[in-house]
């Protein structure tokens, strides 16, 4: 591989990074750098904007352009805007495309909508499955069961409100307005506008974001706007339709969430801010701005839920900066540690009091995480936390524990194993080098290399990931695996700098999403180290 091309190829890739920072962390944000459109939530988004008739036509306009230029010819529309057609996400299209024609929404399209996003939300259910769910034949099981179709109780007539104060406390944060929506539609269908059915969207309102937003979650927003619409709250609604129409992207198509910001500033000071202060210029305000009062961090200010992913990460990104206030570092790290599970193990989301962005964390709810574990201890290692630290520790356990005989870790929001077992091995560099597991680690990243340098999803970011991983753990730089794996990196870059993206992370099941961001930097990051050692 030669030197000028990488120097090309990482030139072109921070320029990228930097005008996407500058938007982030700006007055506005150009939908190149953001989480990627997508048909599901793009056509779910009309349907609600559809309830409010001839005023949001021109928004309705350009979804239906977008999913028009999406569509794969004749056979429908897929998880992805280049996927394989399938018949739940055509199925969902077509009523996005119906609402947009009749300029409005009928009772019916609301029931089949919310039962279709129901069913694609679960249809990968098997795989996220905690551990610790209630028995089969609980409240819980049944919910799951009702929302992905399956056996014992295969309808959403079966369920009913009362549920939810059975279930709240195993469901994450984003998850309670969602099925508390969707549970909604379903009982109005059943039993009309009874009592127990305004007193759900009552609940529903309550748990407004101060934006009008439901957690700044494009899906769960639509969603709560089309319960709310039912039950006759439509003028509480007008706020989250002026916010969904704000979030629609230039290309008339809308993501599934709003975005990943923090964790894409965040790692960007990690990664770049060290040698570039004028990258921690921006990033490091944006991050301060952006932690809750408690010192957790969601997805994007202010008014996400928090996130212990999004938590660590962000630790990270101000603990380069020495200018940050260590008692503010310390802060993120004690929160940490105090939602550290009982096994070592850490969680995706906990539970949380009061108003975003003043909000306390309780404990957590919801999917322990490989991934999320790393970062965890990455952060507090970044705070000096010894080895033999007991939370640390307890968390390098848990993740041994969790290693599969070929050596990988399940990874919690991205397609196959490579994402979490490439940023194990760099933990284990750091906490157990010369060990059996990191062998097994490494071995797994050389025998799954496909024969273009790729790996699992061939994304620019999971082979930034391994590449970086493989050279950290003393490949030779010469080797045919790292020099694969670059000229792989290289064939991927589009004329802006960026990655062609492969959609291989998921916000929820069947709601896949590319960050162009994350893949930009996860190459640079390993065309750095390359360049160091060559």
């Amino acid at each position: 591989m030669t030197i000028p091309a990488l120097n090309s190829t990482h030139t072109q890739a921070r320029r990228f990074i930097t005008q996407g920072i500058e938007q982030l962390t700006g007055s506005s944000s150009q939908s190149r750098f953001l989480v990627s459109a997508a048909p599901i939530p793009t056509a779910l988004a009309m349907i609600a904007l559809a309830a409010h008739g001839k005023t949001n036509q021109a928004r309705l306009q350009q979804g239906a352009a977008y999913l028009a230029a999406t569509r794969q010819n004749e056979t429908g529309w897929g998880n992805t805007p280049a996927g394989p057609p399938n018949p739940l996400a055509t199925a969902i299209c077509d009523k996005g495309l119906q609402a947009c024609e009749l300029g409005s929404i009928t009772k019916e399209i609301i029931y089949e909508a919310a039962y279709l996003v129901a069913k694609t939300w679960t249809q990968d259910f098997d795989r996220l499955t905690p551990g610790w769910l209630p028995k089969q034949g609980s409240p819980l099981i049944r919910l799951l069961e009702a929302l992905s179709g399956r056996p014992l109780i295969p309808s959403l007539e079966n369920l009913t409100l009362k549920d939810l104060s059975t279930i709240a406390n195993f469901m994450p944060p984003y998850g309670r307005p969602t099925i508390l929506a969707v549970t909604l539609i379903k009982d109005y269908f059943r039993q009309g506008l009874s009592a127990k059915v305004l007193a759900a969207a009552r609940e529903l309102l309550d748990s407004t974001s101060a934006d009008g937003s439901w957690c700044e979650d494009i899906v769960v927003t639509a969603l709560a706007i089309l319960a709310l619409h039912l039950t006759g709250f439509t003028g509480e609604a007008d706020r989250a339709s002026q916010w969904l129409c704000s979030m629609q992207y230039d290309n008339g198509g809308w993501p599934s969430f709003n975005q990943l910001a923090n964790w894409s500033v965040a790692w960007a000071a990690q990664i770049i801010g060290k040698n570039d202060p004028d990258i921690l210029k921006l990033t490091t305000p944006y991050l301060l701005g952006a932690a809750n009062a408690d010192g957790s961090f969601g997805t994007t200010p202010p008014y996400s839920y928090p996130d212990l992913d999004d938590t660590a990460i962000a630790l990270l990104g101000l603990a380069v900066d020495s200018a940050v206030s260590p008692s503010l570092l310390t802060k993120i790290g004690n929160l940490l540690v105090r939602l550290q599970n009982w096994d070592g193990s850490w969680s995706t989301f906990p539970s949380f009091s009061g108003q975003l962005p003043d909000c306390t964390c309780a404990f957590p709810v919801y999917i322990k995480s490989e991934d999320i574990t790393i970062h965890a201890i990455q952060a507090l290692r970044k705070l000096n936390y010894a080895k033999d630290n007991l939370s640390i520790s307890r968390g390098l356990d848990w993740l041994l524990k969790r290693q599969h005989k070929d050596g990988a870790w399940n990874s919690t929001w991205f397609l196959g194993r490579t994402y979490a077992t490439a940023q194990a091995v760099e933990l284990l560099l750091d906490l157990s080098p010369d060990t059996t597991p990191l062998k097994n680690a490494i071995h797994y990243l050389l025998s799954h290399q496909q024969p273009d340098g790729s790996w699992e999803t061939r994304s620019a970011g999971e082979t930034g990931l391994a590449l970086y991983a493989l050279l950290k753990s003393g490949l030779d730089p010469g080797s045919r695996e790292i020099q694969t794996a670059l000229r792989h990196l290289l064939s991927l870059q589009q004329p802006d700098g960026s990655f062609r993206p492969f959609y291989s992370g998921f916000y929820a099941s069947g709601l896949y999403y590319e960050e162009p961001l994350s893949e930009a930097l996860a190459a640079v990051r390993a065309i750095e180290l390359y360049l160091e050692l060559s």
